[in-house]
């Protein structure tokens, strides 16, 4: 009898657990996102996170950025300007902005400056052309690879476009008022995001595509020769470099030093502390030694005094 009150009692609790869970997953029929992420549902769509957590399944190519700065001279100033926009054209890029002005100088020759954007492929054939129109007097060329935060951004934008899609679908499928209201939140909230990565990626796609010219052309009577380096120039310039690296070391150490003035001055306590330990156990150590010895001669002292008196006897 015992035995069969047990097993109904059981069997009364599991049916209890059972209604809990079903009344919890399920309220009225309904759909709630409070569980949504732990449900079978979501356990069982390995495809979203799988390519949650994965990497772009496109080739990772390398990305990388050209920015040049060029200094040149023309005799032909406006046929020269003329001759540059054709080329850029001819490249396929175009002119970012573009400024003229008469410079200030008993000369009054005029200066051009322009941004050119150039398809990045043709890039070497557009300098060499450029260099056919006008005298490059000077030119610095920087390349940035960008791979990694490139990547990483279009790692992020695939996610939230599937996390969008996910959050459309649960939305779709809610019936509270409470649930739909916080799934339209998160949806904007990504939404945001994904706006900011999509221009992120258009920008450095268009720096990757178009290599970017800081051109800047000074109409002149004539070329500039270019100086040619004596030896004496070269131990001068050797001279000032050595100074301006010497220069840059002292600031630097006196950034380090402040930087780590707290640190010297704990450290310099703790040395002074135990710099008077050391001290304090030294002049310890003399004083017992000094005892010790005083204390041995006195007893030789006694020793002798007391010999002496036997003797005398």
């Amino acid at each position: 009898m015992k035995k069969t009150v047990l097993a109904v009692a059981a069997a009364l609790t599991i049916l209890l657990l059972l209604a809990s869970c079903t009344k919890k997953a399920s309220p009225n029929g309904g759909y709630s996102i409070d569980n949504y992420y732990s449900s079978p549902e979501a356990r069982k769509d390995s495809e979203f996170y799988s390519m949650i957590s994965s990497e772009p399944d496109e080739e990772v190519g390398q990305k990388l950025t050209i920015n040049a700065q060029i200094s040149a001279e023309t005799k032909q100033y406006a046929d020269s300007l003329e001759r540059i926009a054709a080329l850029v054209k001819s490249a396929g890029g175009y002119v970012s902005s573009s400024s003229q002005s008469d410079m200030l100088s008993k000369y009054n020759r005029r200066r051009a400056e322009m941004t050119l954007r150039v398809p990045s492929e043709k890039f070497e054939d557009f300098i060499r052309n450029l260099s056919e129109i006008v005298s490059i007097t000077s030119q610095e060329t920087n390349i940035n690879d960008i791979t990694e935060s490139y990547y990483s951004a279009k790692s992020s934008y695939d996610s939230l476009l599937i996390q969008e899609e996910r959050l459309l679908t649960m939305l779709e499928k809610a019936d509270k008022l409470a649930d739909m209201l916080v799934i339209e939140d998160k949806l904007a909230e990504v939404r945001q995001k994904i706006q900011y990565y999509e221009t992120q990626l258009k920008t450095y796609d268009n720096k990757v595509t178009y290599s970017t010219v800081s051109l800047y052309v000074n109409e002149v009577a004539e070329y500039t020769e270019p100086e040619k380096e004596t030896f004496w120039s070269r131990i001068s310039n050797a001279f000032s470099t050595s100074w301006e690296d010497f220069g840059l070391g002292c600031q630097d150490f006196a950034v380090w030093l402040v930087s780590a003035l707290p640190a010297l001055v704990v450290i310099a306590v703790i040395a002074v502390v135990i710099v008077v330990i050391i001290k304090s156990a030294k002049r310890n150590h003399s004083r017992k030694q000094e005892k010790k010895r005083l204390k041995i001669a006195a007893a030789y002292a006694e020793r002798q005094k007391q010999a002496d008196g036997t003797n005398q006897n």
